[in-house]
């Protein structure tokens, strides 16, 4: 009887294991998803920083203050959005 127990036990172990393993992949596959979307994010972001700032430099004359306030408001964003993923790629 003791065999059975010990043999029971083991069992259960091997399929919590299992399960546990099944959850980290399970995991990972969501997280290389959302890695993903926000590479693509990042590149869509880049692209667009790119093109204003080609039209800006393009453009004639000096820019109204509100939109040097909006550009300078979109830098400051798009400078901490960099280095939040900075900070999260080196954790």
């Amino acid at each position: 009887m003791e065999l059975f127990h010990l043999f029971s036990k083991l069992e259960h172990l091997v399929t919590k294991g299992d399960q546990i393993m099944s959850a980290v992949t399970d995991f990972t596959t969501k997280m290389e998803a959302h890695f993903a979307k926000l590479n693509t994010d990042l590149d869509a972001l880049a692209a667009t920083v790119a093109s204003l700032r080609a039209q800006v430099a393009a453009g004639s004359g000096a820019l109204a203050t509100t939109d040097q306030a909006a550009l300078d408001a979109t830098e400051t964003t798009a400078t901490a959005t960099v280095a939040k993923a900075d900070t999260t790629a080196a954790a």
